[in-house]
Order: structure tokens, then sequence, then C-alpha cells
């Protein structure tokens, strides 16, 4: 089947064209093939000449007319690309944007493909993000690579990376990368497939990370349960079509806009008799994870108010969680890990009498401001601990980009901040250990990723079985894309 591709190129004509193109979708003679729009929705690096489409009004105006097309999304023609400018430009997607990207999609409820556009060299510089945003099922983004035998990469680690998306997959329709390559390239981008799968590209250190933490619970586990809020500022940020709302991918989830989601571990089925008869020893619960706070454009850290404590928080409760009506969970042990650096545990659930006489109600640290920080949270039953770091990550424009790809441990004049906190709690009453859910608090200008989100305890689950109040169903949608 023939496929339309129409390019837009300034926002002043984006609603005319697609008017256009609405029209001859209607009526008795009308065009019935795929159609992809396209327009260059970023930035280019260097001193081009040519001005990024608007991407709200391209957004909106193709969601109101052209629901059911393909968007394709680039980048606006750099100066090397138009001859004559600095041939190491290039054009990264970074977490800011990509966030942004999806606050708008979700804000469409949007299903269809949406395809971004990238030349070799600038998709390297842009792996990490690129792998969590083709992770995601709604809507599912495709990355068409770009390049011929005049292209070079600034480093073979990040393509390798992007390499193997999908290759684990043995459905089809999940894989999410496509090439407009020569011959060179592809057969270079074949050999690393192939030696992914064969488990030969020992010089990835990336990939022996991956490989020795297959056997590790996945955060597939992890349940999103999204909330509507009567609050306008809730559902919406700033911008009149940003939403809140939480992302899942297999490399993190992301918590964006104001705090309307949480994210619940699957316990699965229990032995209720084994649960309730196992020694304290076995009713011990780890959570760890990484986190990195993204501070949206033009935001200015003095308007963030610390009142509003912005962070991530676990909650460890007691209450079924098919009763959950809030973001909040009230009666709760409350961890917290602020983008500023402050850390706590809370007692929110010394409701009965005289129990506050027994236990404290917080206990509190502090650590450097930093982009990134890891944790550990262990409950016990009878006391939880938590253990917070400061960790390096990739946020900084200032960062040197020939070396931005090497181990951070390799900066040996950076030094990770840690600290401590426990307190001790109550001990549920009936002898079952507390269910777990992560979520977000405070201001909608500071979004977060987290990271590597596992869960262990000492009894081994059985059977797992998802929670029926999921208030956002996707489905996922196949589509056969030609150009």
């Amino acid at each position: 089947m023939t496929t339309l591709k129409i390019s837009v190129r300034t926002t002043e004509v984006v609603r005319p064209v697609l008017q256009h193109l609405y029209a001859a979708t209607r009526g008795p003679n009308r065009f019935n093939a795929p159609i992809i729009v396209h327009a260059n929705t970023f930035q280019g690096a260097g001193l081009g000449s040519e001005k990024p489409v608007d991407i709200v009004p391209f957004l909106e105006s193709a969601h109101q007319l052209l629901p059911e097309s393909i968007l394709s999304l680039g980048w606006t023609t750099s100066s090397f690309e138009k001859g004559g400018g600095d041939w190491t430009a290039f054009n990264k997607l970074d977490w800011q944007q990509a966030f942004r990207l999806l606050q708008l999609l979700r804000a469409m409820e949007r299903i269809e493909p949406i395809l971004l556009n990238m030349r070799l060299n600038d998709a390297v510089h842009s792996a990490e993000v690129l792998e969590w945003l083709l992770g995601i099922d709604s809507p599912p983004i495709y990355l068409v690579l770009r390049g011929d035998v005049s292209d070079v990469v600034d480093s073979d680690s990040p393509l390798r990376r992007l390499a193997r998306i999908g290759i684990e997959e043995k459905n089809v329709k999940k894989r999410r990368l496509l090439f407009d390559l020569d011959e060179s390239w592809r057969n270079r981008i074949r050999r690393f497939v192939a030696l992914s799968k064969s488990g030969g590209d020992d010089n990835d250190e990336e990939f022996r990370r991956q490989q020795s933490n297959k056997g590790f619970p996945s955060s597939s586990h992890w349940l999103s349960l999204q909330f509507p809020s009567s609050n306008p500022a809730a559902g919406r940020s700033s911008s009149p079509f940003l939403s809140s709302t939480a992302v899942l991918s297999p490399k993190g989830v992301a918590f964006l806009g104001w705090p309307n989601a949480l994210l619940l571990y699957d316990f699965g089925k229990f032995d209720e008799e084994k649960e309730e008869n196992a020694s304290p020893k076995f009713k011990k619960q780890l959570v760890e994870g990484r986190l990195m706070f993204v501070t949206k454009r033009q935001t200015k850290q003095k308007t963030i108010l610390p009142q509003r404590k912005s962070g991530m928080v676990i909650y460890l409760f007691d209450q079924k969680p098919e009763f959950l009506n809030s973001p909040r969970v009230p009666n709760s042990i409350q961890a917290f890990i602020g983008y500023d650096g402050r850390v706590s545990l809370e007692n929110k659930n010394l409701n009965k009498i005289g129990l506050s006489e027994f236990y404290a109600k917080s206990s509190t640290a502090q650590l450097p401001l930093s982009n990134c920080y890891g944790f550990k949270l262990l409950d016990k039953g009878w006391r939880v601990e938590m253990e917070v770091w400061t960790e390096q990550c990739f946020l900084s424009d200032e960062l040197n980009e020939t070396t931005k790809f090497l181990n951070n441990e390799d900066d040996k004049r950076w030094i990770s901040q840690r600290t401590f906190v426990q307190l001790d709690t109550p001990v549920n009453s009936n002898k079952k250990r507390r269910n777990i859910a992560v979520g977000k608090s405070g201001d909608g200008a500071i979004d977060f990723l987290a990271r590597d989100l596992y869960y262990n305890n000492s009894l081994r689950r059985t059977n797992f079985v998802g929670l029926q109040k999921n208030f956002f169903i996707q489905s996922d949608l196949t589509f056969k894309i030609r150009f």
C-alpha cells in the first residue's frame, strides 16, 4: 500500500495543510492510504537559519484533524548539513525534551505511532534517553536512524546499545528501530546485533552489566495506578497542553507533572499460612533503585517552594491496594528523598491511642544537592532503615562530550556522599508484610525518573496477578510503515 508523507516546515502552515489533508480523507473520493506528517520540531545544532515548528500547535492540530495519522518529528537542518559549518555539532535529545514530549502525547491520549528521525551520531549522543523512550508501550515511539557513508560516530558503545533494542523481543511488532542507512552502516549494525546475540560483545561494559542482572527481579512487577483529580493544577502543569502522568518503560518509570500516580509492587499470590508462620527475619523486604531529577526548562530554583517537599516518596502501608483512591496513602510509613537532598522517614500511621508515646514521628537527614541519587530501603516489620547516596548523571550541558561515555568511576575528583536514617515502627497486627507503593510529592515543575527499581524478600512468590484498577488502559497497535 502506498504511504503519503507530508513535511510541514513552518508553524504558520501547520493548520492549513492539515485542513487540506482532512478534506482529502473525507467524501466519496477520499484518500485511504496511511498518512505520515513530518515536522522539524527540535532546534538543530549550529547556526542554521531554519526555525523549528512549534510542537504544541503541530501535535494539537494533528490530534484534532488527523488523529489516525502517523506523526514524524525531527531536528532543523544544522549548519554542517547546509555546508560550511562545524562538522562536530550534533543534535542531542535530552531528558527535558523527552519528558515534555511524553506529557504532550499523554494529554492527547494518543495511541498512534510517533517517529523520531535522527542521524547516527545524534542518536549516539542520546542513547540513554532513546532506550527509555523506545520501551514505552503507549504511544509507541519508533526511531528512524539515518546515515550514509560520510557519517561518523563519536563512540561505538552507545551504537551497540541502540542496535540491541528489540533483538530479544520475539514479538516483531514491538521492535522499534527502523533504518534509513547505506549498506556499509547496515552491515556494521548487523555485526553488533550478531555479537550481542552470541554473547561475544566482551568490550561492552553495559552489556556485561545487563547480563549479570538477568536473574534479578525486574521492573515488570510494578503496576501503575493513575488517579483522576478534580484539581486543575494536578491534572495539568503550567502549559495548557501538558498532562501529569506516570510513564512506564523497562528502563524506568517517569513521574511527570503534579502528583497523580502510584507505582505499586505486585506481590502476586503468597501462601498466607506460610506468610503468617514465617519468622521475623523472613518478613524483611528490600527496595532499591536510582533516581534522576529533571527540572523543567525556564524553571528558576527560587520558584520551587521547599514547603511542597518535591521528590520521591515510598509508602509502606497495611491497607488493601484495591481500596486506594488517591496518590497519597494515609496511615503509612513514608520514606522521602527530595530533589534538594532532603531525606526522611515518617510515621504516619500512629493513629491508635497511645502509639505516639512509644514511637518517634520522624527521622531526617540532608545530602548535598544532586541531580541523581541511589537508595536502599529495608523494611524489617518493626523498623525501617534507608540509605541514600549521591550519584553522577549526565544532565549538565557543561559536561565534556569527549569523555561523557566513560565510566563514572574514572572521575577521581568526584566523591559520593551518603547518609543513613532509621525509624522504629508499629508492628503489623495481622502479621503480614506491608504493601509498597512509589509516588511523587510536591511541585509539578520537577519531574523524576526512577530506574533499576528492584524488590527482594525471603519468601518465594508463586503466580503473579494484576490489580484490576488501572485508570488508563493501554493497548498495543500494529502499523506497517513504508518510506
